[in-house]
């Protein structure tokens, strides 16, 4: 050490001050070369900031790792608010309720071509929700989502020609002379309210994986109405459904996304399953303008699991400072083991309920806005 090197010279200059010498004349003849010096045992610079926070959060090194850069990692969770808007079509919901046909005996008479189907088509939603951080590699969110989509359809009869309803039960007159003309509606609306932990998985300054578990509550409405004259026996005829679903169950995912840091562009990945169970109530009712009250009638109630999928790609943008998002993407998701309104006329029409159960989809645009802090 230095203080090694410092003694003999500290003695000497003590003596030859005492026998009234000069410092240079009590100078040895020899010194001894001086040891090298040893590295210092202190810091030659204080710590980054950054490294506190990241040691704050010890499975977590986006603020370490990524301290140098001028803009914020992908990989760190935030706190914030976003609202997304929803442009979705509903498929496997469409419904044939009325053939044109050449008469009304089906063993002599044959289709002419025109088919009356009602498909609800692309249906406005949103989707909100807020986003708690609860340290740079895990947030906690929750969200609110609601879609309403609704279809009206209408089949005129060409000349010497006959409507055959596809939704009146057979026990019923379904055609007749004046079976004319044939009106229907079909709405579909659900919403969903989600709960979900989110955790990095891997990430670096550019791109991260998040996983995802959660809870998930779930509602889903169906309606339909058709309407035609089918002849003096009966005269107009309306057929009435009502499907109603309310659920709980869970969910999990994984989402992906990278971005450019010199323009803030980034491309975006999401998947997740969820498994609800609930109950499915569903009603049928068909009256007649000469029946008096409702002559068929059918209701249902089943218990059962629905599995939903859910993906979504796109892509956006991102500023610097990592507090203001815009991405677009195309989303599409599947409820499976569900009871439809198709599904569920044709097992009244049948008197086969035992085994009612179809798939719908719902896909289109999802376009989010989201601020963060």
């Amino acid at each position: 050490m230095r203080i090694v090197a410092i003694v003999p010279v500290f003695f000497l200059t003590f003596l030859a001050t005492v026998a009234g010498q000069s410092p240079e004349a009590a100078e040895p003849e020899a010194a001894a070369p001086a040891a090298a010096p040893e590295e210092s045992l202190l810091p030659s610079a204080l710590p980054n900031p950054s490294d506190f926070e990241a040691a704050t959060y010890p499975d977590c090194d986006c603020a370490g790792a990524c301290a140098c850069l001028d803009y914020v990692p992908v990989c760190q969770h935030w706190s914030g608010v976003f609202l997304e808007g929803l442009l979705l079509r509903p498929g496997n919901t469409d419904l044939i309720y009325a053939v044109e046909r050449t008469g009304c005996d089906p063993a002599f008479s044959s289709p002419t071509g025109p088919v009356g189907v009602i498909a609800p088509d692309f249906g406005g939603g949103m989707r909100g929700g807020i986003t708690r951080a609860l340290s740079e590699c895990s947030s906690v969110v929750a969200t609110y989502t609601r879609l309403e989509s609704d279809a009206e359809g209408r089949l005129a009869a060409a000349p010497g020609r006959v409507l055959a309803s596809q939704v009146t039960h057979p026990s019923q007159a379904s055609c007749g002379a004046n079976s004319l003309a044939a009106v229907a509606s079909q709405d579909i609306e659900f919403q969903l309210v989600d709960l979900d932990y989110r955790h990095l998985l891997w990430g670096d300054c550019d791109a991260a994986i998040n996983w995802l578990a959660g809870l998930r509550y779930a509602q889903l409405e169906q309606r339909f109405w058709a309407g035609q004259n089918t002849g003096v026996a009966t005269g107009l005829t309306d057929v009435v459904t009502d499907i109603d679903f309310d659920g709980f169950g869970l969910r999990f995912g994984l989402d992906a996304e990278r971005r450019n840091p010199t323009c803030g562009i980034l491309i975006y990945a999401k998947g997740f399953a969820n498994f609800v169970a609930g109950e499915f109530k569903a009603d049928y009712a068909q009256v007649n303008q000469f029946g008096g009250t409702a002559v068929v009638a059918n209701h249902l109630e089943d218990y059962r699991l629905v599995s939903q999928l859910e993906a979504e790609l796109g892509v956006g943008w991102q500023s610097d400072c990592g507090r203001h998002r815009v991405t677009v993407g195309y989303l599409a998701s599947g409820w499976f083991n569900a009871v439809t309104t198709d599904d569920y006329v044709q097992s009244v029409r049948s008197g086969q309920q035992s085994d009612v159960g179809d798939s719908l989809s719902f896909n289109g645009l999802a376009v989010r806005v989201e601020v963060r802090h």
